[in-house]
């Protein structure tokens, strides 16, 4: 409006006067070059100032782009970072960065509201050149075992002493199954189940998920009569909640960093939780509403499987592919290594040296007697009434990537380790035998087994490995990082 006034003005004097002194048809002429003038500086103005909008809003959206960017590089960083650790999750922030390609980002965690365990929500805030971007994903983080390397200890940690079943996940006891580990635990990373009407004894239980008591068990955390413990023994704790809807249990302190609920239980220990469960009619005597301290996740030892491969290599005791040892199987393996060729009645098989290292499965017929270690890189299975020995100071039965399963009717006296260290172990069936520790991702302990009467608990070891081990193991939060949303 400021230039058109200006135009006028100019035009309304310069025009006037040459209307007058040059006569109508000059006076035209001049008239029709102002008039252009004044339209062209119109049409001047117009484009100057809609360029000039065009060029900060397209300015605005390249930074707004570049700070979302900046963000989702943050949630990257982020997730590399928990992936190592899922434990980071409880900083504030998770990760940040002053100095991200001309600009800044922070990531920090919170746990979105009726979201299930392990689920977070991880809020990524960008920023470049005065804009600023949040991008957010939700994530699960799984808790998990950590495989620690180097000099074993003695005897695996647990949270409160030794134990004898250590759960990178879940520990699963149903039916009529006897445990008895005297004075060592049990512990886990996931969570634990009791149905039916197992008996457990033991120095003390423990879980970094929840523990659940249905059915009618019997829990006996103070050890064998023959047994005191002492210390930070005798306990019962879950850091997710604990739920005895029956049972018996005789221990000392039953605490939970989450709840603790019961019903229709007669339980005397003391109950201590941030939350306390219980009907109006069965109030406990001794209970305590109290913060409770998370407990470590478990570290589950080294392993030198090359040691065993070479160590069976040199023995002639290395194959490749799965094996079902049978009576036909023992026959061919004399006659290849002997030259004898014997009827197939033979069913006692000791491996040379004491060690079968088989890269695949490994099958133990009903009616075969194994005398020996079993090292797979796949599943180890013992059927029906298989018998198993272990006269070495190596582990029984090692399974690097697969499960072991001992079936109903197999038994024997295992004294040893039973590994899975990335699957699970299987007991099931009315038999027994299996002694000193069993250590998985899972455990399931079903169907009348009896585990663990005879255990005398040692270091897991190798050929060829330092004797005396006594290193020492740090828990740490191992685990999984899972990516469920990403939300810009």
């Amino acid at each position: 409006m400021k230039t058109l006034s200006i135009l006028y003005r100019f035009f309304s004097t310069t025009v006037g006067s040459s209307l007058q002194k040059e006569g109508s048809k000059n006076g035209s002429s001049l008239m029709m070059v102002m008039l252009l003038v004044m339209v062209s500086g119109i049409m001047l103005g117009s484009l100057y100032v809609g360029s000039s909008q065009r060029t900060f809003t397209l300015n605005r959206e390249t930074g707004r782009l570049k700070a979302l960017t900046i963000a989702e590089a943050g949630l990257g960083d982020a997730f590399s970072f928990l992936a190592e650790d899922i434990s980071r999750v409880s900083l504030d922030p998770v990760v940040s960065n002053d100095d991200f390609s001309n600009g800044s980002y922070v990531v920090r965690a919170s746990v979105p509201e009726g979201a299930n365990d392990g689920v977070v929500l991880l809020t990524a805030t960008g920023t470049y050149r005065g804009q600023t971007v949040q991008s957010m994903a939700t994530v699960l983080l799984e808790s998990g075992t950590v495989v620690e390397t180097g000099e074993t200890p003695v005897l695996p940690l647990g949270p409160f002493g030794s134990a004898g079943l250590l759960a990178g996940a879940d520990i699963v006891f149903s039916g009529g199954v006897r445990v008895n580990l005297k004075g060592e635990g049990a512990h886990a990373n996931g969570n634990i189940d009791m149905s039916g009407g197992p008996s457990f004894y033991a120095g003390y239980m423990s879980t970094k998920g929840s523990i659940k008591i249905s059915g009618n068990p019997t829990v006996n955390l103070s050890g064998t009569p023959q047994i005191t413990l002492d210390g930070g023994a005798n306990r019962f704790h879950a850091d997710g909640p604990i739920s005895i809807l029956v049972g018996n249990i005789e221990t000392g302190n039953i605490s939970s960093s989450t709840s603790i609920e019961t019903s229709w239980s007669s339980i005397e220990e003391n109950l201590i939780a941030p939350n306390l469960i219980f009907p109006s009619w069965k109030v406990p005597q001794n209970k305590s509403t109290q913060a409770v301290e998370n407990v470590p996740s478990l570290v589950l030892p080294f392993l030198d499987v090359e040691a065993f491969k070479s160590y069976a290599e040199s023995n002639g005791t290395y194959f490749v592919g799965s094996q079902s040892i049978g009576r036909s199987w023992l026959t061919a393996d004399i006659l290849r290594r002997t030259g004898v060729n014997v009827t197939n009645n033979e069913t006692h098989y000791a491996p040379d040296g004491g060690v079968l290292f088989v890269d695949g499965d490994v099958t133990v017929t009903s009616d075969m007697d194994f005398e020996g270690v079993i090292v797979a890189t796949g599943n180890i299975t013992f059927n029906g009434a298989a018998t198993f020995t272990n006269p070495t100071d190596f582990p029984a039965m090692v399974s690097v990537d697969g499960n072991i399963s001992v079936g109903a009717g197999a038994s024997g006296g295992v004294d040893g380790w039973v590994y899975a260290m990335n699957g699970s172990v299987y007991c099931s069936g009315g038999a027994g035998g299996l002694s000193g520790i069993i250590a998985a991702q899972d455990i399931r302990i079903t169907g009348g087994y009896s585990f663990g009467d005879d255990t005398v608990l040692n270091e897991i070891t190798w050929p060829g490995a330092p004797s005396g081990g006594g290193g020492e193991s740090e828990s740490s939060e191992g685990g999984s990082l899972r990516l469920l949303s990403w939300i810009r």
